[in-house]
């Protein structure tokens, strides 16, 4: 099954993701699926839910919990980044705000777009940026705004 069909049959369908498209590779028609698919803030924030609720939406399994709990373990320890760690497509973070730390997976696009997940807070944030040749102010936002409000 191609990725299209898949995503739409069995993950984007019943959260009622409609509004995506999928990039295809340089000079063919294969789906560049390491990444490099478009949907709204809405949606990404659909799929942290999900991830959040350990693959059920509304009272219905679409993702396996097995999934679910490997693809946020540890696999790999990143070189960059500011993560402690990497699964599978998701980056292992920790927030800190001088007062806690927070424990996050977060799923990361080019430019800002991040979708994190906050499991000791039942919390899923959403970025969307356009920040292609500075640095994104998302951890900032995170730390000085976002976590200390919880505080």
């Amino acid at each position: 099954m191609e990725v299209e069909n898949f995503s739409h049959t069995c993950l984007f369908d019943l959260p009622g993701i409609t509004n995506y498209n999928w990039l295809k590779m340089l000079g063919s028609n294969v789906t560049s699926s390491h990444g490099d698919v478009y949907i709204t803030p809405r949606d990404m924030a659909k799929i942290g839910y999900l991830y959040l609720k350990k693959g059920i939406w509304n009272r219905t399994r679409i993702i396996s919990e097995e999934w679910i709990n490997n693809s946020v373990q540890n696999h790999i320890i990143p070189p960059v980044n500011s993560a402690y760690g990497y699964g599978y497509l998701w980056w292992l973070r920790r927030y800190f705000t001088g007062i806690r730390s927070y424990y996050s997976f977060n799923a990361e696009g080019w430019g800002g777009q991040q979708i994190i997940v906050i499991p000791s807070e039942n919390m899923v944030v959403v970025f969307t940026a356009a920040n292609y040749v500075s640095n994104s102010p998302n951890d900032e936002i995170m730390n000085r705004y976002i976590l200390r409000a919880l505080n």
